[in-house]
């Protein structure tokens, strides 16, 4: 439509972009008021570090360059996220041992009792108490879908619970998770493996079973 400028579908479409920028910015200023309303402890304090730190470039590589020795003792740099990835999933997973530091005579308690019966009253207590805003798995689904669409999906999930306990089968799905890299707070160097540490992105509906 270059061709024709006074076309009426080009004011229709900058109305429709600026609704669209209006409608965006209305919802981050609600998503940060109602993350602020649900905040606990430790959450206030990354409330203030959003606050007060400066504002990030996005573009910028999370992770810099990290320094790896080599078996000759020499020192190498490790620039591209394929080997930077390796390099932290060694320092994160190393091998196992060769002997095991588990007592082989250890006697474990009684296991505990399938929960039996489960009540769709149940499963909305535990989606009413989950964080709203806590990162997602892979799957995409985070925990404030969950609280406001529960009334929706309850019934769903009822019986994939109860069938989850009755066949003795856990979704393999469930099973996946995101490993996030996060840097450790106050450390000297942060092109070393060790000033990181992972966590696990969960898939959201798995923790309301």
């Amino acid at each position: 439509m270059r061709d024709f400028p006074n076309h009426e579908c080009h004011a229709q479409f900058h109305e429709a972009r600026q609704e669209y920028r209006t409608k965006i910015h209305h919802e981050k200023n609600q998503h940060w008021r109602d993350w602020l309303d649900n905040a606990s402890d430790p959450d206030i304090w990354t409330a203030n570090r959003y606050i007060s730190c400066p504002s990030t470039d996005g573009g910028k590589t999370r992770i810099p360059s990290l320094s790896v020795v080599q078996p000759d003792g020499t020192v190498q740099s490790i620039t591209d996220n394929n080997r930077k990835s390796e390099v932290l999933a060694r320092a994160f997973f190393p091998p196992p041992p060769p002997t095991s530091s588990i007592d082989p005579n250890f006697v474990y308690p009684t296991p505990l009792q399938n929960p039996g019966v489960i009540t769709t009253d149940q499963i909305r207590r535990h989606a009413s108490k989950l964080s709203p805003y806590k990162a997602s798995g892979p799957d995409g689904i985070p925990n404030i879908v969950l609280t406001r669409c529960i009334e929706q999906i309850i019934n769903y999930l009822y019986y994939i619970f109860e069938a989850t306990f009755a066949l003795n089968v856990y979704y393999d799905p469930w099973r996946e998770f995101t490993t996030v890299v996060l840097r450790k707070p106050n450390k000297p160097r942060y092109d070393l493996a060790k000033a990181y540490r992972p966590i696990a992105l969960l898939n959201t509906t798995c923790k309301l079973l």
